[in-house]
């Protein structure tokens, strides 16, 4: 029976024999932090061209460290001795219980960086964006979307990768009782990732269809210009499921199936100003981009600048970097609110009765094999998950930048 038991395919779906897999794990050592972190840093070390198929012929052999936010026209404005405050990932710091997420300075040569596009299309093809003066045309707009898009749809491609190839061996030396709710976790985790890979697959395969026949007219932005160069450069994509005013715009649980369009976010220096740049491709239905932007359009000016603070601190921070005279230069509080931004979500410790409140009045909209465990494994990974503050628009306090608004330019 033991035998037979052995030799069938390991309970964690690996695919491979119990008894090359999971058999004994718990007498195995444990994977140190340097592994976990090496294994994070040289996921991103892949090297494509992400441009499509169609174009590939063209590419060259180099594949460069592409800046999703400009280095000379972005980055520099804000550097002090050629450096940024940027979010910097460190899995070594768990070891010692400390948060892995943290700001800190960061050369400008290697802030938003990725090996995304060859040395000729990054040149050839951002040239209407990075060689010329920006005039909002939608060539400009489209590029300055496309190269984020890229860069999330690598990201997530990625972080699948790992998942698949490294993560499902992470609980080595743990007790057999941990192994299958960090399992359990990890797969619900992992169809997350792999249904936003999915996601930003699809929106990438518009662009891309776009950009073969060199149609831009399907860009729609909103953008609002300020009366200063800003102390912040951002490029980052989000998915608008929350608005301004709270409402809750997408259903991910009772309707899964629906295809939602993102937003990508840039803000960038234009001369001696700054334009803060919403934009999104048309094409794919966008109904809730649109009651994003009204509910931003909306707020008062001194609002909107709030909103949008929170919106970065919440939702935008990966590809996030901040003047370091200005970082410096704040009141006690207001630094606090950012350094609190990068700290991993919070975790809430259920009593028995919150979670048998939480099953039986949630149930219907929790995965299947969640449903399936016993109280006990239900209750440890419900202590286990993060509640992540999403609320946009709780922003009063979020009073980090004095920029004036100059105009309001909308394409929609």
């Amino acid at each position: 029976m033991i035998k037979k038991q052995r030799n069938k395919p390991c309970w964690c779906g690996s695919g491979i024999k119990y008894k090359k897999c999971h058999l004994q794990r718990e007498q195995e050592l444990k994977v140190p932090a340097y592994k976990i972190h090496n294994d994070f840093k040289n996921s991103l070390k892949h090297k494509e061209c992400k441009v499509p198929n169609e174009l590939k012929h063209k590419c060259s052999n180099k594949i460069i460290k592409a800046h999703t936010i400009s280095k000379s026209a972005n980055l520099k404005s804000i550097a002090r001795d050629g450096k940024v405050y940027g979010m910097n990932f460190n899995m070594l710091d768990i070891e010692g219980d400390s948060n892995p997420v943290q700001l800190e300075l960061i050369h400008i040569n290697q802030a938003s960086i990725f090996y995304i596009f060859c040395s000729i299309h990054d040149k050839v093809l951002f040239a209407p964006l990075e060689d010329a003066e920006f005039i909002f045309s939608q060539e400009q707009i489209f590029l300055l979307s496309y190269r984020t898009v890229a860069k999330a749809m690598y990201m997530k491609e990625q972080q699948v990768k790992l998942f698949s190839e490294n993560v499902s061996t992470y609980d080595k030396g743990f007790t057999n009782k941990f192994q299958h709710s960090y399992i359990q976790a990890i797969s619900h985790m992992f169809s997350d990732e792999e249904s936003q890979l999915s996601d930003i697959r699809r929106i990438k395969k518009t662009f891309d269809n776009d950009l073969l026949v060199s149609r831009y007219d399907n860009m729609k932005y909103y953008c609002i210009l300020i009366d200063k160069v800003p102390e912040v450069m951002v490029s980052g994509i989000l998915n608008p499921d929350r608005d301004f005013d709270g409402n809750i715009l997408v259903d991910y649980v009772n309707d899964p199936t629906k295809e939602y369009n993102a937003i990508v976010t840039s803000i960038i220096k234009i001369e001696d100003n700054g334009a803060i740049i919403f934009s999104w491709n048309s094409s794919i239905e966008s109904h809730e981009c649109d009651i994003f932007i009204q509910s931003l359009h909306n707020l008062n000016n001194e609002d909107k600048i709030n909103a949008i603070t929170c919106l970065l601190l919440k939702k935008n921070k990966e590809n996030l970097y901040f003047s370091p005279s200005w970082y410096e230069g704040l009141d006690s509080n207001k630094k606090k609110l950012i350094d609190e931004s990068y700290v991993a979500d919070e975790y809430i410790n259920h009593t028995d009765e919150e979670v048998e409140e939480l099953l039986n009045s949630d149930m219907t909209l929790l995965p299947s094999y969640f449903k399936n465990l016993d109280r006990s494994s239900q209750k440890k990974l419900l202590n286990s998950i993060p509640i992540k503050d999403d609320d946009i628009s709780d922003f009063e306090e979020y009073d980090l930048f004095n920029w004036k608004i100059l105009d309001i330019k909308i394409e929609a």
